[in-house]
C-alpha cells in the first residue's frame, strides 16, 4: 500500500524528495505540451504496419492539421505531457535517494558500478510508473478524426480497464524499460561525472 512505512518516509516525511519531483513534473509538463505533435507522428508513423501513412515527416503535419484541423496535432496531449511529467519527475527525484538508502546500507560503494545499479533502479521505476500513461497515449494519438474509438484519455482508461484489466496498462512494459534504462543510466552516469569534475559532493 501507498501509505505504508518505507513509502510515507519516502513521499511524506521527506520533503526534499517532494519538492524535487515537483519541480521536474512541473518543468517538463510544460516543455512537452510544445512538441506533442512530434510525439503523434511518431506513434502513427511506428504503428503503421505497412506503408507509412504519410510521404514525410515534413508534410504530415500539413496533412494532419488539413485532414483534423490544428487541435490534431495535439491530439492525447494530456496524457503525453503527464507521462513525460511523471518520467522525469520519478527518474530525478528517485535517483539520489535510492542511492543514498543503498549506500547507508553498504549494498553499494560510492562509484561508476554504483552509479549504473542505482539508475537502472530509478529508470525501471520511471518504466513502471509511465506504462499505463504510455498506453493511454499511444491509443490516443493512433486514432484518426475519421476513426474516433476514445472521446477523452479517460474514456480510454475506463475502457481499456474494463475490457484488458490492470495489466492492460502494462502492455510494452519491457519494451518501455529497454528505452527508458539506457537513456537514465546515461543521464546520471553523466551527471555524477560533472560532479567529480566541479567538485559538488556526491550524496
Amino acid at each position: 500500500p501507498l501509505f505504508c512505512t518505507p513509502c510515507r518516509r519516502i513521499f511524506v516525511q521527506n520533503t526534499i524528495m517532494r519538492v524535487r519531483i515537483c519541480r521536474c513534473v512541473f518543468f517538463f509538463h510544460s516543455v512537452h505540451a510544445q512538441t506533442v505533435g512530434t510525439f503523434l507522428l511518431q506513434v502513427r508513423m511506428q504503428a503503421a504496419a505497412s506503408a507509412p501513412p504519410y510521404q514525410s515527416t515534413i508534410s504530415a503535419f500539413g496533412t494532419i492539421a488539413k485532414r483534423e484541423g490544428m487541435h490534431g496535432l495535439y491530439r492525447g496531449v494530456g496524457p503525453t505531457t503527464m507521462r513525460a511529467a511523471i518520467l522525469t519527475g520519478v527518474q530525478v527525484g528517485t535517483y539520489d535517494h535510492i542511492k543514498h538508502v543503498l549506500l547507508r546500507r553498504k549494498l553499494i560503494e560510492e562509484g561508476p558500478a554504483g552509479h549504473f545499479i542505482t539508475s537502472m533502479a530509478a529508470g525501471f521505476l520511471a518504466a513502471v510508473a509511465t506504462s499505463p500513461v504510455d498506453v493511454v497515449k499511444s491509443r490516443m494519438m493512433n486514432q484518426s478524426a475519421n476513426a474516433i474509438k476514445y472521446s477523452s484519455s479517460w474514456d480510454c482508461v475506463r475502457r481499456t480497464a474494463g475490457a484488458e484489466g490492470i495489466l492492460g496498462f502494462y502492455k510494452g512494459l519491457w519494451p518501455n524499460f529497454i528505452r527508458i534504462g539506457p537513456h537514465t543510466i546515461v543521464t546520471f552516469m553523466i551527471l555524477e561525472r560533472l560532479r567529480s569534475v566541479f567538485g559538488l559532493k556526491p550524496v
